[in-house]
């Protein structure tokens, strides 16, 4: 695996702010729901690799669910385990913060398949909302 590095960062992180700004278009594709002026209840975590901003992590802290906002990795780092990776090193930390669950929108079909990857299952309520057990999943 590759060195993943996961940084907790404020919205007004310089480097994010770069990030997200050069990746708009295609974050927009993937998370049309996303309001990137609406930042202010959000955790970030930006995914680095060899100093290099390659990724995402956004997400909403409602309850015992911990909501997805954003989960992106630049194009040529997709498909290598690097979101496997992400959930792997942040479980205890979920579970610690006291979330039960993580839920994910989305009706993005590729989207879809990665969270599967993930662990995530369809949850019974909609077809595009994807749900992450902590406590079956460990």
């Amino acid at each position: 695996m590759m060195d993943l590095e996961i940084i907790k960062v404020p919205a007004n992180d310089e480097a994010f702010v770069n990030f997200m700004t050069e990746r708009e278009d295609d974050i927009d594709e993937i998370f049309p729901h996303f309001d990137k002026d609406n930042l202010d209840m959000t955790e970030i975590s930006f995914l680095k690799s060899s100093n290099r901003g390659i990724g995402v992590f956004i997400s909403e802290y409602k309850g015992e669910e911990l909501h997805v906002m954003v989960d992106y990795v630049i194009p040529e780092f997709r498909d290598i385990g690097i979101g496997e990776e992400f959930f792997s090193q942040n479980l205890s930390y979920f579970k610690e913060m006291g979330f039960k669950s993580i839920v994910a929108l989305t009706d993005n079909e590729r989207h879809k398949n990665y969270l599967k990857r993930c662990g995530f299952k369809n949850a019974e309520k909609h077809d595009d909302l994807f749900e992450m057990n902590l406590f079956t999943n460990s």
